[in-house]
C-alpha cells in the first residue's frame, strides 16, 4: 500500500540524526521533520574519518567549508594510510583519493607490476600510490592541493577531498545551521515506549507521558536499533566471521608539533590485536584502537594501546583519558520496513579501518530523498532501497576484508585467524555482492592480469607485497614473441622515475596542510578546549558533568 508522507520523525540526536534532519529539511517540500533528541544521553567526539562521497552530499545540502569546519574541528583528508600491516616495522603505504592516471596512454597497471616483479628494489610500498596518484606525493609531505586544473590528474579537490571533524560537534553545527533555521521541530526527550501496529509503528512514547506519530520513522538511535531492531525485530546479520574488530579504546592526543603532525590523512597502524586509527583534527588528534574481544581482554587492548601511544606521540599515556567503545559489524535484512528506515549505525556497521561509517549515512540518505520527493512510497521503495544498498554494504565488507585477507602477518593468533576469513560467496547474498572478489580472484589465476575491480586493491596489495600478476608468466609470454624484456623494463624504469620526480615537484610548491588551514579556514580563531584530559577543560565547562569518560 503507498503511503504519503507528510511528516517524518527521526529519533536519535547523534550526527545520523541530523544528517538525515539536514537533507529533508533542505530537499523536502512540505514535509514536518521532528528530530527527537535524547539529554539521557550526552556524547564525547572522538573524531570522524570520512571518503570522498561526503562532498556529494555536503553539496547538495549547501554546506560551504569555510563555515562548517571551523565549527567542527575541521582539517582536510587526501588519503589512507596503512603503517605495518605486513609486520611490524615494516612501515606504510597510501591509498589517496581520487582516479588512478597512467603515466602515459599506452602503459597499464600491469606494467607497472611487470616492473615491479622484475626490478624490486626500484619501489617501496607507497610507490605505486605515487606513480599513479599525483595527490600522493602532495599527502606524504604533509601538504595540501586545491588545484583542480590538471596539475593533479585525476584528482579535484572539490569532489575528492574528504574531512576529519569531531562527528557531534558536526552534529551539532547541523542542527543549528541548518536544521532549526528551516523549521526543523527538536523534542528533547526520550522515546521511553514504542506502540507497533501491522503497518509498522503506531507511536512513540515519551519520557513526559507524551506521544509522537509520524508516517515515516527515521531509526538513528545507533547499535541499539531501537525502533527497526528492537520494536520490528528485523534480523540482524552479523559480520563478525569476515571483520571480528568488535571493541575500541580510544582517546584524544595534544599536538606537540602541528605542522609536523597535522597530517591531511587518516593514519592506521597495525598492532598485535587488532590496528590503532590516527585522525588529526585541527586542535587535536583522534586516536583510537580497534581489537577483537575473542583474542584480547579490554584491559590487555589498553595496555597494548597505551603502549603504542608513548611509542608514537612520545607523551605520558596515563595522562589521557580513555574512552571504550562497543562495536557491531553487520547489517539488519532488511534497512526500510514497514513505516520504519534505519540511517546510520542502527542500519549496518563496518569496522572503521576504511572510514566507511559516514559513508553508509549519507549514501544511504542520498537513496532515501531520491524516494521520498515522490511524496509517497510502496513496498517497491522499500526493497529496493533495502536491496542496493545491502549490496553496497557487503562490497564494502568484502573489501575491508581483503586488506587482512592479503596481510602475510602471522606474529599472534588474531593475525593467523583474520587472514582466513574473507570468503568470494559469504552470507549467502546474491553473487552481485562478490563481483568485486570474482575480479581480483580471476584477475590472479585466470587472467594473469589486472582486468578492473577496486583501484584501491592495487594500492593495498603494492603496499603489502601481494602482486596480483605473476611476472615470471608475462617474462615467458615475452621470450616466446621475441619481445625484449630488459629494453621494455628499462624504458618502464625511467618513465615510472620521471613521473614519481614529477609529482613530487609540484608537491614541494604546495604549502603544508597547518598553513592553508590557519590562512584559510581558522584563521587562528578557533580552538577547541577538549584535547586530552579533564585538567584541560575549564572548570565552569558543562561538558565536565556529563563526560562519560572514566
Amino acid at each position: 500500500m503507498s503511503t504519503k508522507i507528510k511528516k517524518i520523525v527521526v529519533v536519535g540526536g547523534g550526527s545520523a540524526g541530523w544528517m538525515s534532519a539536514a537533507t529533508f529539511a533542505t530537499q523536502l517540500d512540505k514535509v514536518e521533520i521532528v528530530v527527537i533528541e535524547s539529554p539521557d544521553f550526552p556524547v564525547l567526539g572522538v573524531g570522524e574519518s570520512t571518503l570522498g562521497g561526503i562532498r556529494h552530499w555536503a553539496s547538495l545540502i549547501g554546506l560551504k567549508d569555510e563555515e562548517f569546519l571551523p565549527k567542527v574541528d575541521g582539517s582536510y583528508k587526501l588519503s589512507i594510510k596503512f603503517t605495518d600491516f605486513e609486520g611490524t616495522g615494516t612501515g606504510g603505504f597510501h591509498y589517496p583519493f581520487g582516479a588512478s592516471i597512467p603515466p602515459i596512454e599506452q602503459v597499464t597497471q600491469n606494467d607497472w607490476w611487470f616492473l615491479k616483479g622484475n626490478r624490486p628494489k626500484f619501489f617501496d610500498k607507497s610507490a605505486y600510490a605515487r606513480c599513479h596518484y599525483p595527490i600522493a606525493s602532495v599527502a606524504e609531505q604533509n601538504r595540501i592541493s586545491t588545484d583542480s586544473t590538471g596539475k593533479t590528474l585525476g584528482f579535484n579537490f572539490s569532489y575528492d577531498s574528504a574531512y576529519h571533524f569531531d562527528a557531534v560537534a558536526f552534529g551539532q553545527y547541523l542542527k543549528e545551521a541548518i536544521c532549526l533555521p528551516r523549521g526543523v521541530k527538536l523534542i528533547p526527550s526520550t522515546v521511553d515506549g514504542v506502540v507497533t501496529n501491522e503497518n509498522g509503528i503506531d507511536y512513540l512514547k515519551l519520557k513526559d507521558g507524551s506521544t509522537v506519530t509520524a508516517d515515516l520513522f527515521v531509526d538513528c538511535t545507533g547499535f541499539k536499533s531501537m525502533l527497526l531492531g528492537d520494536a520490528l525485530g528485523v534480523k540482524f546479520n552479523s559480520t563478525e566471521d569476515i571483520i571480528p574488530n568488535n571493541n575500541a579504546w580510544a582517546t584524544q592526543i595534544p599536538y606537540k608539533d602541528k605542522d609536523k603532525q597535522l597530517e591531511p590523512f587518516t593514519n592506521c597502524t597495525a598492532l598485535k590485536n587488532g590496528w590503532a586509527w590516527n585522525i588529526p583534527l585541527w586542535s587535536r588528534i583522534g586516536a583510537g584502537y580497534a581489537y577483537s574481544d575473542d583474542y584480547i581482554t579490554s584491559e590487555e587492548a589498553l595496555a597494548e594501546f597505551k603502549k603504542h601511544i608513548k611509542k608514537t606521540y612520545k607523551i605520558n599515556p596515563e595522562n589521557l583519558e580513555y574512552r571504550p567503545i562497543k562495536m557491531k559489524n553487520g547489517i539488519h535484512d532488511k534497512l526500510w520496513h514497514k513505516n520504519v528506515v534505519a540511517i546510520g549505525l542502527s542500519s549496518g556497521f563496518i569496522e572503521p579501518l576504511e572510514s566507511t561509517g559516514l559513508l553508509t549515512t549519507y549514501e544511504w540518505l542520498l537513496s532515501l530523498v531520491f524516494v521520498l520527493r515522490k511524496g509517497f512510497v510502496n513496498q517497491w521503495d522499500r526493497e529496493a532501497f533495502t536491496f542496493s544498498l545491502t549490496q553496497t554494504y557487503y562490497q564494502l565488507a568484502q573489501f575491508v576484508g581483503l586488506h587482512y585477507a592479503i596481510s602475510p602477518r602471522n606474529d599472534s593468533e588474531y593475525w593467523r585467524s583474520i587472514t582466513e576469513r574473507v570468503r568470494i560467496n559469504s552470507h549467502d547474498q546474491d553473487l552481485v555482492t562478490s563481483s568485486e572478489l570474482f575480479q581480483i580472484a580471476n584477475a590472479l589465476h585466470k587472467h594473469h592480469e589486472w582486468q578492473g575491480g577496486y583501484n584501491g586493491f592495487q594500492c593495498i596489495a603494492a603496499g603489502m607485497n601481494y602482486p596480483p600478476i605473476d611476472y615470471s608468466v608475462h617474462n615467458a609470454l615475452g621470450r616466446l614473441r621475441d619481445f625484449d624484456v630488459e629494453q621494455h623494463l628499462d624504458r618502464l624504469e625511467g618513465l615510472y622515475s620521471e613521473t614519481q620526480s614529477r609529482y613530487k615537484e609540484y608537491a614541494d610548491t604546495c604549502p603544508t596542510l597547518y598553513w592553508y588551514l590557519k590562512n584559510h579556514i581558522h584563521n587562528d580563531s578557533f580552538e577547541v578546549k577538549m584535547v586530552g584530559t579533564l585538567d584541560e577543560l575549564d572548570p565552569s565547562d558543562p561538558v565536565l558533568a556529563n563526560m562519560p569518560v572514566k
